[in-house]
């Protein structure tokens, strides 16, 4: 039921050894023409084939890709605001708690207006990632565009120091979006 999937560091066919219901689902729906896009620093069988893109991204980054393309979405205001205001509490400041400090919610962090006063552009994430900003801007532009995008993580993003923040940053697309809870989309 899906547009397009992305895979963050999620090598299914090595990492779910309880069943390998990904790895069927990625190949039906590469069958059905649905594209598909891994982010993972090596690409083998364990991804599922050969996607129809591949980010060879530098390990335990992914986090910083998941912001630059927060960036996108949010600077070009493709999220979905009624979606955001009803469901989530921290994107903004209408959705931020009295007691908050001003300044400190998500997308302060992400536009460079927060505590560390650092914008999370596709150049920004670029240096870090070693993915090409263009490529961050289409990728970011292919989730906001799809109804929906599939986007899931494996076992790779958060299996590192500080890995919680990138489980963290990756399951943000999908809310910035709305695409929480539709056919065709994930928990994570």
């Amino acid at each position: 039921d899906a547009d397009c999937g992305l895979f963050f560091g999620c090598g299914s066919g090595e990492s779910r050894m309880c069943g390998m219901g990904e790895v069927y689902e990625v190949a039906k729906a590469r069958e059905a023409g649905i594209p598909v896009a891994f982010v993972d620093y090596r690409l083998g069988e364990g991804s599922s084939g050969n996607p129809d893109e591949w980010f060879p991204i530098y390990p335990g980054t992914d986090g910083a890709l998941a912001s630059a393309i927060a960036y996108v979405i949010i600077s070009e205001e493709k999220h979905d605001k009624a979606f955001l205001d009803k469901y989530v509490v921290g994107f903004d400041a209408d959705t931020m708690p009295e007691s908050a400090p001003a300044n400190s919610s998500y997308m302060d962090y992400i536009m460079g207006t927060g505590y560390d006063k650092v914008e999370k552009t596709p150049a920004w994430a670029a240096s870090i990632t070693k993915v090409p900003a263009e490529r961050i801007v289409k990728l970011a532009h292919e989730i906001a565009e799809s109804d929906p995008c599939y986007i899931c993580q494996g076992l790779g993003p958060q299996r590192h120091t500080n890995g919680d923040n990138a489980a963290r940053a990756i399951m943000v697309l999908p809310q910035l979006v709305g695409q929480v809870g539709k056919p065709g989309t994930t928990s994570g």
